[in-house]
Parts: structure tokens; sequence; C-alpha cells
């Protein structure tokens, strides 16, 4: 079959012309790049050397003879020729005019679009000596025929005829092979090709061929067959349609070539492409690739559909008009994220910022922008792949975060401010009436006595509701934290017990505890816990009547919660009191409530002391519960669970020294050393009443005393007066402590001075600061003053101790 098609290939003719001839060169015209290729022969024929351009082809061709030649290619480029031959002259080597033939071919695309001219020309003589050069053209041309069949065999390009007037068809060997036919179930009629058409396929090629303009002679068409095993086969045919001498259609010839692999592969990445998209549009943001060409103009060549959703406009006009959402960015936005990307794309940095938008309909919007540039391999185009996610509700959140952190920050300094306010004046209520108390001021009746202790007990009160409001405050806010170490349990417990026993002592209530010494260590910052249990005695003690028992016992509980054994430790405080309602149990840990809130209640308080106890058992990772029957009594558990923990020994941090609700005990911190100099103590003080209530009991204590009302007063008095110890106030105006210290300090005679801050702050991150300055000490108002005395004597004996940590029983640890 290759043979009967390959015939008329081989015996195809010179030019038609009476003349010898001998084939001077070829050379090819791409039209998409507008470029040209000519061979060495066309070159040496015309002496000349490489050609890039059409132009330059031309510049060979006779004057008389160019508007010819051209329009005739304007005609093969246009696609209404499919080849052509023309005679003209050219210009030679030697400056002489020669007659050349020239058939030009065009090469067309998949569309059937013209992309290549390939010409070859010959020259024409009536000269014999030219004989032999046309035959050996001829030989030339008869082996390129014979290497073109080798290719074709090679190849997956089947060859076939159609011949109109007996309707015969005719196939090459290939076409066997590519439609799986054997040549003995090939009848060479119609049949034989469209009964083998893939039945989806069947009515458009059938519909195809019926319309198709007969003056058409290009045929170009894609369809699939069916094999005699099944397989079917992607099948990309083209063919020219011969015309006879009265313009009838006598013979097509085309080619079928199989082009299953590339169809597979085509639908393979359309399909890993549809899954891309479906992925893009189904993110929660929208997937993008933006451009900049050489030119510096920018635009979107990629675009998903989160596009509508993001902005209300639709992906294919974004990338047709990007301004579409430029002006929808606020505009010094647009600027900053314009001047980004040109920065990324100097530096090849990732692309990151946030944008807002804003429209009538939907108001604010903000945005986040991610990408990284990348440059185009076969220009100077730069893109970025990238993503851009709406993050308008993070940042409304951090907005209302911020405006809760501001409003956080405003109240801890409102508590702060209040916990000075309020522990200022008390230092002077509370002073006085230990200076009354101890004589200092003169005798006193025991009338007196009683009423001053009426006083105390108030002051105390007082304070003790003041703590508890800024220590709910502080775990709330979730700025209070553990001061872990490990604690005897036994010790703990008779501690809290002597503490609550004058108060027990009075109502003739009964004391006992049940703590063995072998108890395990516990993790826990001692002086929390420590405030736990005194809360849950001294409750106890208050809600028992006359006569009744209060018990504190502490034992461990073993548990085993998902396969794993563990161990915790458990406190409970039982009375015989008066009891809490079933229907009030869920209520009892809840801040600023009162079980009994009538203004009949015979029991005082602000209902925050439990709910402080809930809030610093579960900072130790336990909880807490409780029991009660009506008129027979109470039982409060705190189970806290004994785990490893990143516990010191013993903590290091600062301690306020405070000593309110401390049992009663000799006072030798009072007497003084008869034998020493008078200490001079230089007390840095803005109040005036607080001042006026410290300084006589100092003076009492064999002290010589003065006074400076702010930091500045105290610098300068430092250095003119010397003293031996300073009581430095914290908050003050004009020079504040802590920058008052800070000026001794750098003096090098008082680098080992002692100070002791007194303030009315009294928070643990109070004290540290004043340690930072350079004091030595943090005693917080209100101050008791044979504490004080005891500090400022131990310090004043060792001038070289650098910080003084006290200890005591308080109600209040920070």
């Amino acid at each position: 079959m290759v043979s009967k098609i390959s015939s008329r290939i081989d015996t195809a003719d010179q030019p038609h012309c009476s003349t010898k001839s001998r084939q001077i060169g070829i050379w090819e015209w791409d039209l998409v790049s507008d470029s040209v290729y000519c061979s060495a022969d066309w070159k040496k024929f015309h002496q000349c050397g490489a050609l890039r351009t059409p132009d330059q082809v031309t510049q060979f061709v006779h004057p008389d003879d160019r508007e010819k030649r051209e329009e005739l290619l304007a005609r093969l480029r246009a696609g209404e020729l499919e080849q052509l031959e023309c005679e003209y002259r050219v210009k030679k080597f030697d400056g002489s005019w020669a007659t050349v033939v020239n058939r030009i071919y065009a090469i067309r695309n998949d569309a059937g679009k013209p992309v290549r001219l390939v010409s070859c020309e010959f020259e024409v003589s009536s000269n014999d000596h030219n004989r032999p050069s046309a035959e050996k053209d001829l030989l030339k041309l008869r082996e390129l025929n014979e290497r073109l069949h080798k290719v074709l065999e090679s190849s997956s390009i089947g060859i076939w005829e159609w011949f109109f007037e007996d309707e015969r068809l005719v196939w090459d060997e290939k076409m066997h092979e590519i439609y799986g036919v054997d040549v003995a179930d090939f009848r060479g009629v119609y049949d034989d090709w469209s009964d083998r058409l893939h039945p989806d396929d069947l009515e458009r090629i059938s519909a195809e061929n019926q319309c198709r303009d007969e003056s058409n002679q290009q045929i170009a068409a894609e369809f699939r067959i069916v094999r005699p095993n099944g397989k079917v086969r992607h099948i990309y045919s083209n063919a020219y349609t011969e015309l006879d001498k009265h313009g009838n259609p006598a013979r097509t010839i085309g080619v079928n070539v199989d082009i299953t692999e590339r169809r597979e592969a085509e639908f393979a990445l359309l399909e890993s492409e549809n899954k891309l998209q479906r992925i893009a549009d189904h993110l929660p943001g929208m997937v993008y690739r933006f451009v900049l060409d050489s030119d510096g103009n920018i635009g979107w060549s990629y675009l998903s559909s989160q596009a509508r959703q993001l902005f209300g406009i639709e992906p294919s006009d974004l990338i047709v008009d990007a301004d579409l959402l430029w002006q929808l960015i606020v505009p010094e936005d647009l600027d900053r994220l314009k001047e980004k990307m040109h920065l990324s794309a100097k530096e090849f940095s990732g692309f990151f910022d946030e944008f807002r938008t804003t429209s009538s309909d939907k108001g604010t919007r903000w945005f986040q922008v991610n990408s990284q540039p990348q440059k185009a391999e076969d220009g100077d185009e730069i893109f970025w792949d990238g993503v851009v996610l709406e993050i308008t509700d993070r940042k409304e959140a951090e907005l209302a975060n911020n405006v809760l952190a501001k409003a956080t920050r405003i109240k801890d300094e409102f508590l702060a401010n209040m916990s000075h306010e309020l522990r200022t004046p008390l230092t002077a209520i509370i002073a006085l009436t230990d200076g009354l108390q101890q004589g200092m001021f003169g005798e006193t009746t025991p009338k007196q006595v009683e009423c001053l202790k009426i006083v105390e007990q108030s002051s105390v009160h007082l304070l003790d509701l003041i703590n508890e409001i800024l220590d709910l405050a502080k775990i709330e806010s979730g700025q209070s934290e553990l001061n872990l170490s490990f604690v005897q349990v036994s010790e703990l417990c008779k501690s809290c017990l002597n503490l609550v026993a004058p108060q027990a002592k009075q109502k003739r209530i009964e004391l006992s505890m049940k703590a063995p010494s072998d108890l395990p260590m516990l993790c826990a910052d001692e002086k929390r816990i420590r405030q736990v249990l005194i809360n849950l005695l001294s409750n106890a003690v208050k809600f028992t009547p006359q006569g009744g028992k209060v018990k504190l016992e502490a034992e461990t509980l073993s548990t085993n919660t998902t396969g794993l054994a563990s161990q915790t430790l458990r406190f409970s405080v039982s009375d015989t009191g008066i009891g809490i309602k079933a229907d009030q149990l869920e209520k009892t840990f809840d801040p600023f409530v009162q079980l009994d809130s009538s203004l009949t209640r015979q029991h005082g308080g602000t209902g925050l002391g439990l709910s402080l106890v809930k809030q610093l058992v579960e900072l130790h990772s336990g909880k807490v519960g409780v029991s009660s029957e009506i008129d027979r009594g109470s039982c409060f558990t705190v189970d806290i669970p004994i785990e490893l923990r990143s516990c010191t020994e013993k903590s290091t941090a600062p301690e306020v020294a405070e000593s309110i609700g401390e049992a009663e005990s000799p006072d030798p911190a009072l007497q003084t050393d008869p034998a020493s100099d008078q200490p001079l103590i230089l007390l840095v003080e803005d109040n005036d009443l607080v001042a006026n209530s410290i300084v006589p009991m100092l003076e009492f204590s064999k002290f010589r005393v003065l006074r400076a009302a702010n930091g500045k007063i105290a610098v300068e008095m430092t250095i003119e007066h010397r003293p031996d110890l300073i009581l430095m106030d914290i908050q003050m105006p004009v020079m504040d402590g802590f920058e008052a210290t800070r000026q001794i300090r750098a003096i090098a005679k008082f680098s080992q001075l002692p100070i002791i801050a007194v303030s009315g702050f009294a928070k643990l991150e109070d004290s540290q600061r004043c340690i930072d300055a350079g004091m030595n000490l943090f005693m917080a108002k209100p101050l008791r003053i044979k504490e004080l005395v005891g500090n400022i004597n131990s310090m004043v004996k060792d001038p070289n101790i650098n910080s003084i940590q006290t200890t005591g029983s308080a109600h209040r640890y920070n």
C-alpha cells in the first residue's frame, strides 16, 4: 500500500518549463517568528552571508518581478493556496540576472493555519551543460523522498486516499496498524472507516462532512476510533482534496496521526488542573498569580473563584481590569502594597502584608496577602503565586482584646492606686494605735486600752477586705503566679491553727488537728495554701456557735484514672456550725455572694473569701468541695495533686514584710541597745499623717529622725546628713522612691547604706522593683511598729547586709 501512495511522490515533476534546470537551494520562512533560514547552496549561489528577515531574501529579486511574487506569497500565507510555483529573475553573485522557478509549500498547524513556508528554487537555462546538473538534482530529490518514506514508516502517521469517481478507499500499512485492521478484513469502502468511528463522534463527524464547503480543499478533524479489540484511540486527520479540470473533487489524500498518548496526557493534566481548581475554590482564601511584566505593567493572570466571595468581583473581570480591586483598597494601604511589591521584585523577598477594603455595603474589611516572587524562564516577567485571606474577624478580635487589655490595665492601675490610698491612712491609724497601746504617749486607762483594741481590730478587718479584693482581681486577670517550694504539711497545719486560736478562744471553740508527720511533702506555694487554710478556718470559727468544734485534717488519697495511679493531698476543715442550705451550696464559691444577705444577718463579710479560696486552689490544679447540713455543720475540702513539679527547695522571690493578724509575742524589737549611739533615720514620706504617726514611735524607740517630703530632698539630705538608714516611700511628688534610690546608690560612699522601701503598693512585682532599684527590703503599709523597729535594728547593726527577707504570719501574701 505504501508503494501505491509513494509512487506518486517519487515521480514528482521538475518545474514546468521546456528548458533544463538545476536546483539553486532552499529557504524556509517561519511565519510565527517572521524569521528566515537559507541553505548553504542558496547563500553560495547569491554569495551572501546569513539572512534573518524575509525582506533580505526579497532584495535579490528583480524589482519588476517583486510585486507578482509578493502577491502569490500573500495568498499562500492567507491559506488560499496549498502550494505555488512562480518564475522570476534573481541577481547572481556576479551582478547578472538569472531566471529561476520557485516552488513554495505551506506547512500548517493543527488548526490548519500556515505556520511555515518552504521554498525550493531552480535556475532554468537552455545550455546543454546544465543537463547533468538537473539530473543530479532529480537524483537528490528522489533520495530525499526515500528518506521521507523511511520516516513515515517509523512514525505513527498513516496515509490514506479516497477516490471520488469509484468511491474507493486506499490505506497504507501504517493505517492498518493504527486502526488494528488486517489487510484481509479491509474492503476499501467508506464503511471501513465510518464503522470504526466512536459512536459518540459518528454523528458529529458525519454532520461536519455534510456541511463542508466543497471549495474548501483543506480538511482537518479530530475523532476517536474503536479497534476490534474494543480499545479506543484518539486520531488527528489532515487531508487535501485535488480537483479535476472541471473543478470537481477527484481525490483526497490525507494523513491520520494516533494522538492517544497526547490526549490522555492532556486529559490527565486537565483533571489535575480541575482538581487544583476545586481545591483552590474551596480554600478559605483567594489563590492568585500576580504578574509584573518588563514594561512595568501589573495584573493577574489567574484568580480563584473566591475573588467573587471576598471582593464581589468576577475573577475574569479582575484579570481584564485590576483597577476594579484597586478602587476598593484604602489608598494608603494600596500605596504601601505597590511599594512592597516592587521591593519584593527587586530583592526577590517574600511578599507579606495586610490591607483594608471599604465599600458601602460591607464597610471596612481586613485582608492578608502572602506570596513568593518567581521569574519567568522565558523572559523578564516576574510573577507571585500566593493567597489572600480575610482576617476581619481576627482584627476585630484584636481590637476587642486591645480594648480589654486597656481596660484591664486601667483597672490594675486603679486597684494599685486604691491600695496605696487606703493603706496610707491605715498606716497612721494602726501605728498610732500601736504607740498608744505601748504607752509611747503616756499612760492609758483600761477603758482606753479596750477602745484601742477595737480600733486595731477594725483596722485589721478593713485591711483584710482590701487584700481580698486586690487578690481576687489579680488572680482573675491572670497576673498571679505561684512561688513553688516543698511544704511540710503537718507544720503548715499547726501554724494555721495557731493563727485562728485567739479568735476561737474568744468563742470557747475547740480546735483540733489530724495531720500525721509522715505525710508526703507538698510542692506548692506555701503562702497561698496557708491563705486558703486560714480563710477556711476563720470562716469555720465565725459560723460556729460558742462552745462548738472546728477540726483541720490532712490525708492522702490514691486515685487511678486512665490506668495511671496518682496521689492527692486532701485538706478538710469541718465545723459544728450553722450549716448551709442545699439549694445554696452551688453558690458557695461565687464572688460577692453572701448566703445570708438579709439586713438581719448575724455574720459580716464581703463574700470574697471562699471565692478567693477556689481561685487559689485551682491555680494549683486542684479543686474544692463542700458538704453541709443545716444546724449540724459544714465540711470544706481542698484536693491538691501530689506530682513532680519544677519546685525549688526555698523561695528566692523577695517577700512582703507584713504582720497583720500575727499572734501576740514578746516585743524585744522595741528595746534598743542602751550602749549604742542613737542611729539617724531618714524618713522619706510625703504624707503628713503617716509621717506624724511614725516619727514619734521611732523617737520613742531611741532613734533620731529626719524627714524628707520627696525623693529630691531625700538625695540632698542623704549627702548632707549621712543617715544610718533610710525609710523610702515609693509614690511621691517631684521624684519617686525608685529614682531617689538609684541616685543615692550611684554615690560610692552610700552604696551599702541600708534602704527600706515603705509603700502602699503591695504586689510582689512592686517589691521586686524596689529590690531591683537597689533597696534592701520591702515593707507594705500599714506598718507594725515592732516589726519596723526590729528590721531597723537588724540592718543598722549589720551595715554590709544586702537584702533582708522577713517572714511572718499574714492574711495576705503577694
